[in-house]
């Protein structure tokens, strides 16, 4: 780590993310389900299953991996050692839950659904940024959210059907919630 940043402990940082992740996971599946009462449930997914659980923790993830791995922290140092804990954190998270078995197998296997989820997640958020920047109003037109980080989560969870569009709406909202609460909080620390 470079010395600009040397008091931060971006490990500890890293940690306490991934140890509230389940609890905020939790408070935040009881919001969305009290929030979508009424709407027809034949597209929306089971709120208290496993699969739900699994992948949106993931998607909880993906919002500090992406503030993590902005320029600004990467050239800092800081990058490596708030991911590093964070992800060994999730991952004690994941199998205390029992979202995951505790094997070689288990642990490749999640690794391999954050990488090809935080990716694809990274190329929707990305072409968000770039479409606000280049024509907004055009951005405003894709009611559906479809292709959106929202979009993708449901889709991973009920592939053979259309995303709910109000689910897909509270989950790109809370993405950018996500987003500006860890940015904001990352630069405090940096005060």
């Amino acid at each position: 780590m470079t010395s600009s940043t040397p008091d931060i402990p971006w490990s500890d940082i890293g940690f306490e993310a991934a140890r509230t992740l389940l609890t905020d996971s939790d408070q935040l599946t009881r919001t969305f389900a009290r929030a979508l009462e009424g709407v027809p449930s034949d597209n929306l997914p089971d709120f208290q299953g496993r699969s739900w659980q699994y992948e949106f923790n993931i998607f909880l993830m993906f919002w500090f991996w992406y503030v993590a791995n902005s320029p600004k922290y990467t050239s800092s140092g800081a990058t490596r050692l708030l991911l590093d804990a964070h992800h060994r954190g999730c991952y004690k998270s994941f199998v205390d839950a029992g979202l995951i078995d505790v094997s070689d197998d288990a642990l490749r296997q999640w690794e391999d659904d954050l990488e090809a989820r935080l990716l694809s997640y990274k190329e929707a958020y990305d072409a968000y940024l770039t479409g606000i920047h280049e024509d907004p109003k055009l951005h405003a037109l894709n009611i559906t959210g479809r292709g959106t980080v929202g979009w993708l989560l449901v889709h991973h969870l009920l592939p053979d059907q259309q995303p709910n569009v109000p689910l897909v709406t509270l989950l790109n909202e809370l993405g950018s919630i996500k987003f500006t609460g860890l940015a904001k909080m990352f630069s405090e620390f940096e005060q």
